[in-house]
């Protein structure tokens, strides 16, 4: 009977404790919710178009700024994203056309170039860049070199296709 009465205790006191954090959040976020529209308008004052159109500037005039500010955000950084797709795209094009025209020396520059600049959110082009890379070592008779980029390729990547490709390399 005492062990019950004190596990009823305990959880009174823990139904205080979750009732005064949810008072404190709610109290909270109504204070944000005031400061953050202004002051509520009376009734007569509300705009009468239907959804959230009368948000525009007439409840809160910083609202389209804030809107206007998060689409250019999205914006710039989709371009940014589509341009990084593009350069990766027309460096690679440069490596490989200098890889097949066996001018492994440029090639290995080329594909460092993209190897360094992945700032790229595309890991399959830098695992081709390092597999093409030690290709490239490999046919210039650099097997330490090659081995390590593979290794480094392993270690980043070890459930890509190429990397099992290039694991497979005699070195």
């Amino acid at each position: 009977m005492k062990d019950d009465i004190n596990n009823l205790e305990i959880r009174v006191l823990k139904l205080e404790t979750y009732f005064k954090v949810f008072c404190t959040i709610f109290l909270v976020a109504g204070l944000l919710t005031f400061h953050y529209w202004g002051s509520i308008p009376e009734k007569d004052n509300m705009p009468q178009t239907a959804g959230l159109e009368h948000k525009q500037g007439v409840l809160c005039p910083s609202y389209n700024k804030d809107i206007q500010l998060f689409i250019g955000a999205r914006e710039s950084f989709a371009e940014k994203a589509l341009a990084d797709r593009e350069i990766d795209k027309k460096a690679t094009m440069v490596a490989d056309s200098l890889f097949s025209q066996e001018r492994y020396d440029e090639a290995i520059l080329g594909y460092q170039k993209i190897i360094s600049s992945q700032d790229t959110h595309n890991n399959k082009t830098l695992a081709y860049a390092l597999y093409r890379q030690g290709m490239s070592f490999l046919l210039l008779h650099d097997k330490d070199t090659a081995r390590l980029i593979y290794k480094k390729l392993e270690s980043l990547f070890p459930e890509y296709d190429i990397t099992r490709l290039a694991m497979v390399q005699d070195l």
